[in-house]
Parts: structure tokens; sequence; C-alpha cells
């Protein structure tokens, strides 16, 4: 398998900090997704953060996702939206997917075959 090709002439066309008065370590953006709207979903995996932005790299939401806010979140690594809006957070170390409602609401949490294992 080859990787893509990406052109010479690529550009950052926008970039903002992703800190804020919460955070009580360096940032650690390990997870990024976009919406329809253009809002972008950070995880910050240091901070056990879900942060999310909108177009222009403004914070308007901020939730964590530590067990002092009330969920088991052991190192959580990425996230990703879900098409009815929810915010699906990987936890590697519990081996789970967690799924969180926009605002913060902790909805449930998946378990399974979720790790990977080298061969």
């Amino acid at each position: 398998m080859s990787l893509p090709v990406i052109g010479e002439d690529a550009q950052l066309i926008h970039s903002f900090d992703c800190k804020s008065s919460n955070d009580t370590q360096d940032n650690w953006p390990t997870g990024l997704d976009i919406d329809n709207n253009g809002s972008i979903v950070i995880l910050d995996s240091k901070n056990k953060a879900i942060k999310i932005f909108d177009h222009s790299g403004d914070m308007v939401e901020e939730f964590s996702t530590s067990p002092e806010a009330g969920v088991s979140t052991g190192t959580p690594f990425d996230v990703t939206i879900l098409r009815n809006g929810n915010l699906a957070v990987t936890d590697n170390e519990h081996e789970e997917i967690k799924i969180f409602s926009r605002d913060g609401e902790f909805i449930k949490s998946l378990r399974g075959v979720l790790m990977h294992k080298a061969e």
C-alpha cells in the first residue's frame, strides 16, 4: 500500500491554540473531528478534556472526561462525532469507547474486542 501524494503547494488555512483556563497540564491533542457546520472537536488527552470550537477557533464548549467529572476514563485518546451529534471517545486504558452528548453528559460505555493486538 502506498501513501497518498500530498501536493507541494499545501497551505495552512487556519490555526489556533486549544489551551483553556481549565487546563492543568500542557495541551496534548490526540483526536480531532469536524462536523458539517464547521465546529471543531478536539480531544486533549493530558487534560482529559473534550474541547469544542467554532469554525473561527473560538471555544464554544469544554468538558472533562476525568473521574472528577463522574466518568471513569483512564486514558482518552481519540474522538469522533457520531451521526446523531454525540461524541465517541476511545479509552485506551479501559479498552472502551465512551459516548457523550455534545454538552458533556455521559451516555454509555461500549466494551468488546476493541484492543489492537500486534501479530
